[in-house]
């Protein structure tokens, strides 16, 4: 490991480092958007709301000249874990050169970390948030990325395989069409639903944004049971999520279903701030957050970051009146396209209903996993 050191994050001058990498491996490559710095710090704050119910630890590596050239985090997730025994830990935020001293001494610190945890396997790509954003490994068309979801070069796949991983889970992303009309199959659905009254759809309250973020927390518990790695949302988290949710959602795209009057189903879709990103180059200051809020209303894509509908009133035809009215009301504010992201590709059920929206696979993520 010689011209390598592998320093703990435990100071605001690692922070530094540990944000700094990507830029020194990514400098010139076009579809490589920055992560906002001050997401970024984020990570390291004990306010996160992770660090209610986990641990982390980054790891940046150091050349001998003292420059960041790798860096991974270490994440204990105490409800993930349980789902699987207590024994499971996961890998996130890794960014490497293809140099086998650098990525070994890396992934070695990340899962010794674990291993002083006694937890025995390990899964990555992960983050600190549920697994709507910065999970997984991009292994499939490797254009710019939507807000939200990883970007890496190809021969990360390979790092992963060397490293003993095996493949985990293949989750798939859409492309969906807005290319001026709603699609066919979904208007005489949405349109029978209308006639019977059973089903109303309508946008997120901004004045009542508490109450709905509940309504949203009722169907994600009951929709995404025996969904891998997904984590029951508590009553205590609603803050949380009003506080997440009010800067980046545009109410329009906020969609929620009702059957006779129960919340029962929704899409949550997020305009492309990575549109914004690539002209603030991951800087938060002021000068660079009024460009952001200036760039707004260009953001003419939508990433759908989650849907789900509960199991009693599935196979009612809720997603088509809900993909039917967001479709309506992003092609009014010239939305030119939209990723669905992302979806199991064991998930035939859902992969049902977006491909009969017309979704096309695009690209392809994976979750690896091996034993420690």
């Amino acid at each position: 490991m010689s011209g390598v050191t592998i320093v703990p994050i435990t100071s605001r001058r690692e922070i530094s480092q540990f944000i700094q990498v990507p830029y020194n491996l990514y400098q010139g490559d076009p579809n490589w958007v920055p992560i906002l710095e001050m997401e970024q710090r984020s990570w390291f704050k004990k306010s996160h709301e992770f660090y209610s119910h986990g641990a982390a630890q980054g790891f940046v590596a150091l050349n001998s000249n003292g420059r960041p050239m790798g860096r991974i985090m270490a994440i204990y997730e105490q409800l993930r874990a349980e789902n699987h025994g207590g024994k499971l830990g996961g890998i996130g935020f890794f960014e490497a050169p293809d140099d086998p001293v650098i990525v070994s001494a890396l992934f070695e610190a990340a899962e010794d970390w674990l291993r002083k945890r006694n937890l025995t396997h390990c899964r990555g790509p992960i983050s600190l948030t549920e697994n709507d954003q910065y999970w997984g490994l991009l292994v499939h068309n490797f254009s710019q990325p939507y807000l939200g979801m990883n970007y890496n070069p190809p021969f990360y796949e390979r790092l992963w395989l060397e490293r003993g991983y095996t493949c985990a889970k293949e989750m798939y992303c859409y492309q969906l069409p807005l290319n001026g009309d709603v699609p066919q199959r979904l208007l005489p659905v949405a349109e029978r639903l209308k006639r019977q009254g059973h089903v109303t759809v309508r946008t997120i309250d901004m004045k009542n944004i508490r109450r709905d973020a509940e309504f949203l927390r009722q169907i994600i518990n009951k929709g995404f049971i025996g969904v891998d790695d997904h984590i029951e949302v508590p009553p205590e988290m609603i803050d949380s999520m009003v506080k997440q949710l009010k800067p980046v959602i545009d109410p329009d795209f906020v969609i929620i279903g009702f059957y006779d009057g129960e919340p029962a189903s929704f899409v949550l879709a997020l305009p492309d701030w990575h549109l914004a990103f690539k002209y603030v180059n991951g800087k938060s200051d002021l000068i660079s957050l009024i460009k952001l809020i200036l760039y707004r209303k260009k953001i003419n894509r939508l990433r759908v970051s989650v849907f789900g509908t509960v199991p009693e009133h599935r196979n009612k035809g809720l997603e088509a009146a809900i993909f039917a009215h967001g479709y309506q009301l992003a092609l009014k504010k010239g939305i030119v396209a939209a990723e669905a992201a992302w979806t199991a590709r064991d998930n035939r059920l859902m992969r049902a209903g977006i491909e009969a929206a017309g979704g096309v696979h695009y690209k392809t993520y994976n979750w690896y996993e091996r034993e420690l």
